[in-house]
């Protein structure tokens, strides 16, 4: 369990679909440092690069913004009004 990932959401569920494995100098660091997965999470955002958060009917036209910037991007979750948690997948 996480703490929300930004203040403003604070009161909204974050689900998130992490496909990717995070790279390998995040593992070494959690490894070295004895660092729980959550604070690696908190501190590093493990490699996920800059989030933006779109509204669902967005999101696909955010995408292609995006893509035609050869700007890589995908959906990685979704926020909803819930526990005040963030749930990794």
């Amino acid at each position: 369990k996480l703490s929300s990932l930004d203040p403003a959401m604070a009161r909204l569920e974050h689900e998130l679909d992490l496909v990717r494995k995070a790279t390998a100098i995040f593992d070494l660091i959690q490894k070295l440092g004895r660092v729980e997965t959550d604070e690696m999470y908190r501190a590093f955002n493990m490699g996920l690069g800059m989030l933006a958060v779109v509204g669902p009917r967005s999101a696909g036209k955010a995408l292609q913004v995006l893509q035609e910037q050869d700007i890589e991007a995908r959906v990685i979750g979704e926020i909803k009004s819930g526990d005040c948690e963030v749930r990794l997948h």
